[in-house]
């Protein structure tokens, strides 16, 4: 028995020696880890929020493969992703590689998971690797990285779990740390460098940016400490060559679009919504059992923002608050590690990041004189928690080795494992089976869900249906919350639909497309709604009930019968209608002739390319606004007011009618009211007895910050009355 246990050992330690046996170790503990073994690859996690979207783009992928837009969604013009630009590639080149094997959105989603899983362990346990120069202190790492509180928290934003390019920076920053000894030449050379740098810009903005941060705070620290501007050229090369592929990323997606770009503006004043709060620490040693008492009172307090998912869990997040308070004497302690003198560096990271990404810290002022589209800074999350996994790393080296010398190797090999696997299972303790749970939590809901759809996208093609006008009308994406409704929902029937898509959905118009206003004007309009529709080649609407009030909703379905519409299917909270193929035509808005009108009386003529009502104007929502008026009026008039563009000026406001051009408005002066007249040419005759009127600011939207600094909106130009005149 003693020599078969003995050639066992032989046998595993020959095993451990191999670095592809390791990580596939690793992997199987992380996916058992987090309950992959017990998910059922066909069942959902979630039928909501933005796990929608990552569905929709692998439904989209087995529908038109490598193509980035449909026309079965976001009907008459279809939806394209590259009005909504994207830098997160590799994530998404991952998303369609699992569908492409599972064949099927939910499967092709869940199996993305795994994917992601095993990729954060695989470039934790290498870049640990390259760090510690220890393969057991390095796959423990890389187990702890890959169940970072992020990958739980991320939630539906499954492209931030995939956080590997936070691991791959910091193993390009060790080589370029290298570089600077006069090795630049080989760092190149090395055909990972490269591969490295594409993953990092194809990775998403933020772990783009955070990189490019990292590199640049690390060139600057060693060239300080060491007086030597070698340093910073392998930095900056780095740096410079993913900031060149992230923008051909980008430019080709400008290219690319169709010009109705529906990205929401950002603002620097958001930055304490997502910031990283030290308090949080409160929370996040609650597995630790640590003042538990407080975490009740604390969360009470807290405001619903984002930021714990910055903390790299209990037991690191114990230990980074140690190093950020006792930098400067761990700084000066001798070296250890197999880079001392990185160490004052990763240190001096730790506490830049807390500076970095704390509310009204320097992130905010980042935003407020660079660019405020990097405001979510609590997503520096892994890059903080991996710095602290090469210091841990380290300390514990120091650590085995003192330990080696007072009880021997073999006793602390076992001590060390035995520690090791303890960090392990505190740290990662919240993650826990985590798939299985949420999917097992989310199953009535999404099967109530899918049995919705499936009924609707069954009746409608056995309607023989084509094209279907979704209730509410909600642009794509992030379109406002609803209470008790869920504006991604509206993609599920395509999602769902388990058939090649012959059906055409609504659901999918960004916010600047024409074809949305139309649609909008429907809704806004009951009586207008069955005209319109079928005006713009719709056969059916779905209506969801949840997006509305009671009273609403039943006004609709009385309108529609009023029309002699009947529904055709009751689906749960979905009702479809089959339209007729023609119908009356809409009447024309009522307005009072002859006099200016105030908001409240000309509301009908406007659509929600405006913002509500404030301070008696309405500002312009997105790159165009747009008027409904009734055709056969000879005189416009306008009460306009604008924003200043950046050079302090007023922009122009281009006026088209229908598609063709009318005038140019030239403002004297910005934030006055003026009134423009316009006149109307008699040949003007729009559908259903309506003329469709859209302005469209020079520059685009403005912000609103220029007039108020809290105001986080861009605006168009603000409609303060208008006022009709006949033909004299």
């Amino acid at each position: 028995m003693r020599r078969v246990g003995r050639h066992v050992f032989v046998m595993a330690n020959a095993l451990w020696r191999h670095q592809v046996v390791r990580l596939l170790l690793g992997t199987l503990l992380v996916w058992t880890w987090l309950g992959g073994l017990r998910m059922r690859l066909d069942q959902p996690l979630a039928l909501w929020q933005d796990h929608t979207v990552f569905l929709m783009q692998s439904r989209l992928f087995l529908e038109r493969g490598w193509h980035f837009d449909t026309v079965s969604l976001g009907w008459p013009a279809g939806l394209a992703l590259t009005d909504f630009p994207f830098t997160d590639l590799s994530q998404r080149l991952l998303l369609f590689a699992t569908t492409w094997l599972a064949g099927a959105p939910v499967a092709g989603v869940n199996l993305y998971l795994f994917g992601i899983a095993a990729a954060n362990l695989v470039a934790g346990t290498l870049a640990l690797q390259a760090w510690l120069r220890n393969p057991g202190l390095a796959l423990a790492g890389g187990v702890i990285f890959a169940l970072l509180p992020l990958f739980a928290r991320a939630g539906g934003h499954d492209a931030l779990a995939g956080y590997y390019p936070a691991a791959i920076a910091f193993l390009l920053a060790r080589r370029a740390a290298l570089a600077g000894d006069g090795r630049a030449g080989r760092m190149w050379r090395w055909p990972g460098t490269w591969l490295g740098v594409a993953i990092v810009a194809a990775s998403g903005f933020y772990y783009s940016f955070f990189a490019v941060l990292l590199w640049s705070f690390l060139a600057a620290a060693l060239t300080l400490q060491d007086r030597a501007w070698g340093r910073l050229p392998p930095f900056a090369a780095l740096a410079g060559v993913s900031l060149v592929l992230l923008a051909a990323l980008l430019g080709w997606q400008i290219l690319a679009a169709s010009g109705a770009n529906g990205f929401p503006a950002r603002h620097f004043i958001e930055q304490p919504l997502y910031a990283a709060r030290l308090a949080d620490l409160v929370v996040v040693l609650e597995p630790l059992h640590l003042l538990p008492h407080l975490v009740p009172r604390y969360l009470g307090a807290r405001p619903q923002t984002e930021g714990l998912d910055f903390w790299p869990g209990p037991v690191l997040s114990l230990v980074a608050l140690l190093a950020c308070l006792f930098a400067p004497v761990l700084a000066s302690r001798p070296g250890i590690g197999s880079h001392p003198r990185l160490r004052p560096a990763l240190l001096a990271w730790l506490v830049f990041c807390l500076l970095f990404a704390t509310p009204y810290g320097l992130g905010m002022a980042f935003n407020l004189l660079v660019a405020p589209e990097v405001r979510a800074q609590g997503r520096l999350g892994p890059f903080f928690g991996f710095a602290v996994l090469v210091l841990a790393g380290w300390w514990t080296s120091q650590g085995a080795a003192r330990l080696r010398a007072w009880r021997g190797r073999h006793q602390a090999a076992a001590l060390l494992a035995v520690g090791l696997a303890l960090v392990v299972v505190a740290n990662g303790r919240d993650q826990w089976q985590l798939l299985a749970r949420r999917q097992q939590a989310a199953a009535p809901a999404a099967l109530v869900e899918a049995e919705s759809v499936g009924q609707a996208v069954t009746a409608a093609r056995a309607a023989g249906l084509r094209t279907v006008l979704q209730l509410p009308v909600l642009p794509w994406p992030e379109a406002p919350p609803r209470p008790g409704f869920d504006p991604y929902s509206a993609t599920l029937p395509y999602i769902l639909d388990p058939q090649v898509p012959t059906l055409r959905w609504s659901a999918g118009l960004t916010w600047n497309r024409t074809e949305l206003a139309p649609l909008q004007e429907a809704e806004r309009r009951p009586t207008c709604l069955v005209p319109i529709a079928t005006a713009l080649g719709f056969d059916a609407v779905l209506l969801d009930h949840r997006a509305y009030t009671a009273e609403a909703a039943a006004a609709l379905e009385s309108t529609l019968r009023h029309a002699g519409v009947r529904p055709i299917a009751d689906a749960g909270p979905r009702r479809l209608y089959a339209l007729p193929t023609t119908a009356a035509p809409c009447p024309p808005p009522a307005l009072a002739r002859g006099q200016w009108l105030a908001l409240e009386h000309a509301a009908v003529a406007l659509d929600s390319s405006w913002y509500p009502e404030e301070a008696q104007l309405r500002w312009g929502r997105g790159a165009v606004q747009r008027l409904t008026l009734p055709t056969g009026e000879a005189k416009l008039g306008l009460r306009l007011m604008v924003l200043p563009d950046p050079g302090g000026a007023a922009p122009t406001i281009a006026i088209t009618a229908d598609g063709q051009p009318l005038t140019l408005l030239r403002p004297a002066r910005p934030m006055q009211a003026e009134d423009f007249e316009l006149t109307l040419p008699a040949g003007l005759v729009g559908a259903a007895g309506m003329l469709r009127l859209e302005l469209r600011q020079s520059g685009g939207p403005q912000p609103a910050a220029r007039a108020n600094a809290v105001d986080i909106r861009w605006f168009g130009p603000a409609l303060l009355a208008l006022r009709l005149d006949p033909a004299r």
